[in-house]
C-alpha cells in the first residue's frame, strides 16, 4: 500500500535517506571509474597542486579542483603541503603495482551518455560541455525533479518562509507545481499564480487537480523572459530560475510585479555551502551536466540589491541550496 501524501509541506512518512545514500555511492563509483581509467592516482603518490595536475592531464582546471575535493571528502586523497596526494587506502588498493590492487572491481567501460562519460569530457575540455543547454522539460523529467524535491527540499523551503500576511503570490517558473501546492495547503487564504511555459503548465495542472488546489492556484502560461507576468503580488517565488543572462531580466520584472513592500523568495545554488562530501558531489555534477555558475550568498545579495531589493537574508540552507528573502 502506498503512503498517502496529504500535505506537501509535511516531512515524508517514509525516510528516503537510504536511497539517497545509494545514489551518492553510485556517483562515487562512476568517479572512481573515471580516475582509475585515467591513471590519476599514479600521479599523486607525492603531493601536487591542482593546477599542476590539471596541466599534466590536460584537464579543465575548475572541474579538476571539484573532482579532487570530492576524492578528499571520500577519503581517497588528502590535502598536504599545498597539494593533493593519495591516502593509504588509495596507495594500497588503487595502485596497479600493489599486491592488494582492487581497481579491477571497477568496470572501465564508458557509456556514451553516462555521467562518467560526461565527467571525462568535461575534464578534457570538450567544447560541447562549455555550452549551457536549455533542458527539453518533458513531463517525466519535471516529475522526477519535483519528486526529488519532495524528499525534504520543498518542506524545508516552505517552512522557512512566513507568508501569513501574504494574499497574492506568483510562483515564477513554477514547473511541477509542488511549491505552489505546499504553500497553498499551508496558507488557505493565499491565492497563487503559477507562471511557466505552456508545455510545463500541463504537468502542473495534473498535480494541482490531484491535490484539489484548483480554487487557490491559477495557471498562467507564457515565457517569463518575454511576456507580461502581471503585477500586484505580495510575494514572488523564484526557485532555481535565475541563471546567467536571465537574472537581470527576471529580477527587473519581479521588482515591477511586486507591490511596495512585497517580498521576493529566492532559492538558488550557492558556492559557500557547508563543506561536505554530498555538497562536493553536487557541485561537481552540477558542472558536469552543464551548470557553470556558482555564487556565494553575498554575491546573491548583491544581485538583489542592484535591482532595488533590500533587507535580504538567508532563511534556510540545505545542501548546496539557499533560500533567501528580500523586500521590494
Amino acid at each position: 500500500m502506498q503512503p498517502k501524501m496529504k500535505h506537501l509541506y509535511y516531512p515524508l512518512t517514509v525516510d528516503p535517506g537510504g536511497i539517497i545514500t545509494i545514489t551518492e555511492q553510485g556517483q562515487l563509483y562512476e568517479i572512481l571509474q573515471v580516475v582509475l581509467s585515467c591513471k590519476l592516482f599514479e600521479r599523486l603518490e607525492t603531493s601536487k597542486p591542482a593546477e599542476q595536475l590539471a596541466a599534466e592531464m590536460d584537464w579543465e582546471e575548475e572541474t579538476t579542483v571539484r573532482l579532487l575535493n570530492v576524492l578528499v571528502k571520500a577519503g581517497y586523497l588528502e590535502f598536504f603541503q599545498g597539494g593533493y596526494r593519495n591516502t593509504a587506502v588509495t596507495n594500497t588498493f588503487f595502485l596497479p603495482e600493489h599486491f592488494l590492487y582492487l581497481g579491477h572491481r571497477f568496470d572501465d567501460g564508458l557509456l556514451l551518455n553516462s555521467s562518467r562519460s560526461k565527467l571525462l569530457r568535461c575534464l578534457r575540455k570538450d567544447p560541447d560541455t562549455l555550452i549551457s543547454k536549455e533542458p527539453k522539460w518533458d513531463h517525466e523529467q519535471l516529475r522526477q525533479i519535483g519528486v526529488n524535491a519532495l524528499t525534504g527540499s520543498i518542506q524545508n523551503t516552505v517552512n522557512s518562509c512566513d507568508l501569513t500576511d501574504a494574499r497574492y503570490m506568483l510562483d515564477l517558473g513554477g514547473g511541477h507545481g509542488f511549491y505552489s501546492i505546499a504553500l497553498a495547503q499551508k496558507y488557505p487564504e493565499l491565492k497563487i499564480t503559477l507562471f511557466d511555459l505552456p508545455q510545463v503548465i500541463a504537468l502542473a495542472h495534473h498535480f494541482i487537480v490531484r491535490f484539489h488546489m484548483e480554487e487557490q492556484i491559477n495557471l498562467l502560461s507564457g515565457n517569463f523572459l518575454q511576456d507580461d507576468i502581471q503585477s500586484g503580488y505580495d510575494t514572488v517565488l523564484c526557485s532555481n530560475i535565475l541563471h546567467s543572462d536571465k537574472r537581470d531580466i527576471v529580477l527587473a520584472k519581479v521588482k515591477k510585479a511586486l507591490r511596495p513592500g512585497g517580498k521576493i523568495i529566492l532559492k538558488c545554488r550557492i558556492a559557500d555551502c557547508p563543506n561536505t562530501l554530498s555538497n562536493d558531489l553536487n557541485k561537481l555534477f552540477w558542472q558536469v551536466h552543464g551548470g557553470k555558475e556558482l555564487f556565494t550568498q553575498a554575491e546573491w545579495r548583491g544581485f538583489l540589491s542592484a535591482h532595488g531589493f533590500y533587507n535580504s537574508k538567508t532563511v534556510n540552507l540545505e545542501g548546496m541550496f539557499a533560500t533567501m528573502i528580500a523586500s521590494s
